[in-house]
């Protein structure tokens, strides 16, 4: 009865049937989409784009086609001009293949969609590369600001707080710097528009799966493997926290089942949608894409001889750079540090205590779901060891969701209204 009122159908057997048929379909559609839309941009002639290609190419001259810290002792504050000169380079197309052959080439990186071309390349036709930072820099503000008033208006204040914490600690200020880093972000606060809007708890585990696998396969098509879990976290913890807010107690078999069903369909979502480029690439090239995929998924995973991976040490390096005042701790002044060790110690005690004395037992429950949402970041470490290693300086980002996801669940255990009438009558005591 309950699989039946999560699913929304009467006849299980027939919904699980046409649950998958519609998983099937969308994935389809959108290979079919991601194709034909690079197709169309890469029919844009590069004479088009020539002029703003070589200017954007001279401001890697003048920067560094590097990755540049913008503060020093903030590894979290980097720039990645290196994959950004990359991305500008690949504009630019060969002539004597078709346009189906220039869409899946992939300018040395035929693993990749390369799907933030349907945007760069237009768009180059008229901006340069800094002009185009700037239209990023708008967009993304404008969606920050959306997402602030959605969680408001949906999940109150604490919440739009929480998130525009976590924005501080992904160093967002940064994001508009790099075209690489933008897209996860792009999509991520689109979803979270579209969810405060739109979602409600009466949406079906089945619908809320087909809307991650739609966010996954969106993910794959535009990133370039920076930080793709956060289009899974921060939605999916929106999503368990309106079911919550909406459902309280009801909500906690429901919002598991969400958890479960849309942590799948976002993973099938995101890597059969690799895998598909790789062989429709393949097959379309007539080169073995299909080999070095997997060769370098191999080694994002495990390193080689030249590369160990340790676990801990990626961990440890993540953790870190997503940590309120790294770049204090980072500079190494004996004082600061101190400083900034008080601090966190006084807040976690805090914590404990409103914990202790505030906390609604009977809330613990229904917010367990969203609490559990914390431990992806690190799920994902553990299998993309050495990625995650060597990138920490913008795969950190992933642990904002461990830190909205935790945040979010603690503030809703906590009995604020009874805190607040704690505190008006100590104040009437002492007056």
């Amino acid at each position: 009865m309950m699989l039946k009122k999560l699913f929304g159908e009467q006849n299980m057997g027939s919904k699980q049937k046409n649950i998958w048929l519609r998983i099937i379909s969308i994935f389809c559609i959108m290979i079919i989409a991601f194709v034909l839309m690079l197709t169309l941009v890469m029919c844009i002639p590069n004479s088009a784009i020539k002029q703003n290609y070589d200017r954007s190419m001279e401001v890697f001259e003048q920067e560094g086609d590097g990755w540049n810290r913008v503060y020093t002792y903030a590894s979290g504050s980097m720039i990645d001009n290196l994959t950004d000169s990359i991305i500008i380079s690949g504009t630019m197309v060969n002539d004597n293949c078709s346009p189906l052959s220039n869409a899946l080439s992939g300018n040395g990186y035929s693993r990749y969609w390369h799907g933030y071309l349907v945007w760069v390349r237009p768009l180059l036709v008229l901006f340069s590369y800094l002009d185009i930072r700037y239209i990023l820099m708008v967009v993304l503000m404008f969606l920050l600001t959306a997402c602030t008033l959605g969680l408001n208006d949906r999940l109150g204040r604490g919440t739009a707080w929480i998130f525009t914490l976590c924005m501080v600690l992904a160093y967002f200020i940064m994001v508009p710097w790099s075209l690489q880093f933008c897209e996860v972000f792009l999509v991520t606060m689109t979803a979270l528009v579209y969810i405060t809007k739109r979602y409600s708890a009466s949406k079906t585990v089945a619908f809320t799966g087909e809307m991650f696998l739609i966010i996954g396969m969106v993910t794959q098509y535009l990133d370039f493997l920076t930080a793709p879990l956060v289009t899974l976290g921060l939605p999916l913890c929106a999503v368990l926290l309106i079911n919550a807010k909406e459902l309280g107690r009801d909500s906690i078999i429901k919002n598991w089942a969400v958890l479960i069903h849309s942590c799948i369909t976002w993973a099938v979502g995101w890597a059969a949608g690799w895998a598909a480029k790789w062989i429709v690439g393949t097959a379309i090239l007539r080169r073995n894409i299909i080999e070095d995929a997997l060769n370098q998924a191999s080694f994002r995973v495990s390193g080689n001889d030249t590369s160990k991976v340790s676990r801990i040490t990626a961990l440890a390096k993540n953790i870190y750079s997503a940590m309120p005042f790294s770049n204090v701790i980072g500079k190494g002044e004996k004082g600061a540090m101190i400083l900034v060790a008080v601090l966190y110690i006084a807040v976690f005690v805090l914590m404990a205590v409103l914990w202790i004395k505030y906390r609604k037992k009977t809330e613990s429950a229904v917010y367990l779901p969203i609490a559990a949402t914390a431990l992806l970041p690190v799920a994902w470490v553990i299998v993309m060891g050495q990625h995650s290693q060597i990138h920490f300086f913008y795969t950190y980002r992933m642990f904002i969701i461990s830190w909205f996801a935790l945040l979010t669940a603690y503030a809703g255990c906590i009995d604020w209204r009874a805190l607040k009438c704690s505190i008006s009558g100590m104040k009437k005591n002492r007056s």
